[in-house]
């Protein structure tokens, strides 16, 4: 069998579920509309069948074989009898049956229209923006009369010209296809543009066939035309109309022959409809529904009884339209139906069978748009909510249940600059320490440390708080040191000879201690470096949270009264993640355009300019201890340069001290550091000013010194530099 795990995925993208993924993907299709049956219990074929996933913890699933807590789930479907119109895309729908024409099933927007917007949206896809405008440029005013089939037919080789022009170009640069925010937003605009202009304002005629253009009406969940009963050579009047339901089987047919004269242009213009090989129209249409598992509809229970909830009530209603539409089409090809089946049509509303299926199919509509938006139709009971209800605004699934809750293992506390610290690393106060807790699990490799930690308790740091024995049963540490003793004893003593046999051990609930990775956030989280992954280290006299000042750009902080969450991961799985992928030292560059991201400023710039200005000098243990504060993470000798003056004293340089630095953090065998940037200011503007002061500090200083020394030069000369 392939390994599917280790399959690399290159790309990612959205589409809607055909007919045929909904039953790959369904385990059961649902033709039962008895929920529950007398005794409270599942209903073969119905929507809480044992097949989709057990409905209560003492329940087993008849498709897995699992009980409630390991049981995904599994979904089901329901089968229509007669197409309904999408209700996500239906709105693109009525544009795009308003903009063609019914005869010959064609487009009704001009050839030049068609292909300028054709080629645009195709330069979009290669990520030329330049190009749109080249296009629409082609496009005189002169020649833009559709009538004159020379002028047409020049303006479409030029259009042509034009673009493959553009394309062999960009080939040869070798430009970026990926999207970016100016192509999504230029393609949105041609799309709307071309939808307002030649879909719902198109022309009275058809620009291949001549015939009238049907005048297509939206009311709500129906699309209605008109049909011209006029006879041939008579006026025609308000009379001469009648208004007919597009049903959803002919816009189907309609819209096939659409796709197979239109199919480059539509393909292009509707992204959408390239997810689906086999007939792309049909995601307009939806033929089955798929029904959610059992786990996520729970049973209501109220007084002993069960009651289904909102949405197993819409997704039963649908049910049950769709059964009664297929006793209606079984009446009308005069089929043989029971005695219940004849009172049940008898009852439904209408005076014929004809107005009878109509009304069904309107209430199929309805019901499948109530289910996926509830706001879509008006109804008298307000309380049933649809998907979209069930996931949008506060009360939402993501707002309500999925963001901005409290949580465990976590700590928010005002921060504080602490230049002292690694720049990966995060100072927790140690009242953070004891309540913070990772569970660990006891081998014969750290048995060691956590009987120390168990023997410590929970008020001595390094402790514990929690031991959790092999069947689930946890004993909170006191401060009995005897029992604590008796615990630590036993840390590797199975409670019995099954557990021992299992394989499952006990695990302590230890203190944080240095080197755990934490995860630290700070709100609002605009952007990927928000939230990074920091080493603890654990800092007995402090009360704040004390962050390094080169992670202030990464989380948009400063020091007057800002908060941070810190959060404690549980396995050392998130541990590996944290230390490997989302550490502080991985997110250096911004992800948004690869630009550098964390970096000293403010007072830093001015500490660097001061130590390495001219007659800036240091004795031996200076220097050494300058070039140690900087690198002592470095674990190998330490290289250092010579001293810049020998008589009538050994003295090192500040320059020498950076270039120290720097020469130790090249890697063997790799070419030395050189940069060469543009500053924001121009030198021609800041020259007269500071040439008076560059020819008494040094001839050959780069303009950042020297806008460094004009405005800073008082300053120091108050504290005693001279300048």
């Amino acid at each position: 069998m392939e390994d599917i795990v280790s399959k690399n995925i290159k790309e990612l993208s959205f589409g809607v579920l055909s007919t045929e993924d909904i039953k790959n993907i369904s385990v059961l299709e649902i033709t039962n509309v008895e929920i529950l049956d007398h005794l409270d219990n599942a209903a073969s074929g119905g929507l809480h069948d044992l097949r989709l996933g057990p409905n209560d913890h003492n329940d087993v699933c008849e498709t897995c074989g699992r009980e409630d807590f390991f049981c995904s789930g599994h979904s089901g479907h329901i089968t229509l009898p007669v197409p309904v119109y999408n209700p996500f895309i239906f709105q693109e729908l009525y544009k795009l049956l308003r903009g063609t024409c019914f005869k010959c099933h064609r487009l009704l927007a001009p050839t030049i229209a068609l292909r300028l917007a054709y080629f645009q949206l195709q330069a979009l896809d290669y990520g030329l923006v330049s190009t749109v405008q080249d296009l629409q440029e082609v496009i005189t005013e002169e020649v833009t009369d559709a009538s004159k089939e020379e002028a047409t037919h020049e303006i479409l080789i030029k259009l042509e010209e034009k673009f493959k022009e553009a394309v062999k170009e960009s080939q040869s640069c070798n430009q970026s296809q990926w999207p970016v925010k100016s192509v999504v937003e230029l393609r949105k605009k041609i799309v709307h543009e071309f939808s307002k202009a030649y879909l719902m304002k198109a022309s009275g005629k058809c620009n291949h066939c001549g015939s009238p253009k049907k005048k297509l009406m939206r009311y709500n969940t129906r699309l209605v035309y008109r049909d011209d009963v006029n006879t041939v050579g008579r006026a025609s009047s308000s009379s001469d109309f009648a208004n007919k339901d597009l049903m959803p089987e002919d816009a189907r047919k309609h819209l096939q022959l659409l796709w197979e004269n239109d199919k480059d242009f539509l393909s292009h213009f509707y992204k959408f409809l390239q997810f689906n090989d086999s007939n792309p129209i049909d995601v307009f249409f939806m033929n089955a529904i798929l029904v959610p598992p059992s786990r996520f509809r729970r049973l209501n229970v109220m007084k002993n009884k069960k009651y289904p909830d909102q949405q197993t009530a819409l997704l039963n209603e649908i049910l049950k339209s769709g059964i009664l539409i297929k006793k209606i089409m079984r009446k009308i090809a005069k089929m043989e139906l029971t005695v219940a089946d004849e009172e049940i049509i008898s009852k439904s509303t209408g005076k014929n069978l004809n107005e009878k299926f109509n009304n069904a199919y309107h209430q199929l509509q309805r019901n499948v748009n109530a289910l996926f938006d509830s706001e879509s139709i008006k109804s008298k009971n307000k309380t049933t909510q649809g998907i979209k209800q069930i996931l949008e605004k506060k009360e939402g699934l993501f707002r309500m249940n999925m963001m901005g809750k409290r949580v465990n293992y976590a700590a928010r506390s005002v921060i504080s600059p602490d230049p002292y610290i690694m720049v990966e690393e995060i100072g927790i106060p140690l009242v953070f320490a004891k309540k913070l807790t990772f569970p660990e699990p006891v081998t014969f490799h750290n048995v060691e440390n956590l009987r120390r930690a168990v023997m410590n308790g929970p008020d001595v740091h390094p402790g514990a708080l929690i031991v959790e024995m092999e069947d689930g049963r946890a004993y909170r540490l006191t401060s009995d040191a005897v029992k604590r003793q008796a615990i630590a004893n036993t840390l590797l003593t199975p409670l019995n000879s099954a557990m021992k046999h299992i394989g499952k051990g006990k695990i302590v609930h230890r203190h944080i201690k240095n080197g755990d990775m934490v995860i630290l956030n700070r709100q609002p989280t605009l952007h990927r470096p928000s939230m990074m992954a920091h080493k603890a280290r654990i800092l007995p006299g402090e009360k704040t949270l004390r962050l390094h000042y080169s992670n202030c750009k990464s989380y948009n902080a400063d020091f007057d009264g800002d908060e941070m969450n810190c959060h404690l991961p549980q396995s050392y799985l998130a541990q590996g993640e944290c230390s490997k992928i989302a550490s502080v030292n991985h997110q250096y560059l911004v992800p948004k355009d690869g630009t550098p991201l964390g970096g000293l400023i403010q007072d830093h710039i001015i500490a660097g300019v001061l130590l390495t200005m001219r007659g800036r000098f240091f004795q031996k243990h200076q220097y050494q201890q300058l070039v140690w504060s900087a690198m002592s993470f470095y674990r190998k000798r330490l290289k250092i340069l010579p001293p810049a003056i020998l008589k009538p004293q050994i003295l090192w340089s500040g320059k020498q001290i950076v270039s120290t630095i720097i020469l130790n953090l090249i890697p063997e065998g790799k070419i030395p550091l050189s940069l060469q940037g543009k500053t924001k200011v121009s030198q021609k503007g800041f020259s007269k000013k500071t040439s008076c002061l560059t020819n008494l500090v040094c001839p050959s200083l780069t303009l950042t010194q020297e806008l460094s020394i004009y405005f800073l030069g008082p300053c120091w000369s108050k504290l005693g530099f001279l300048v």
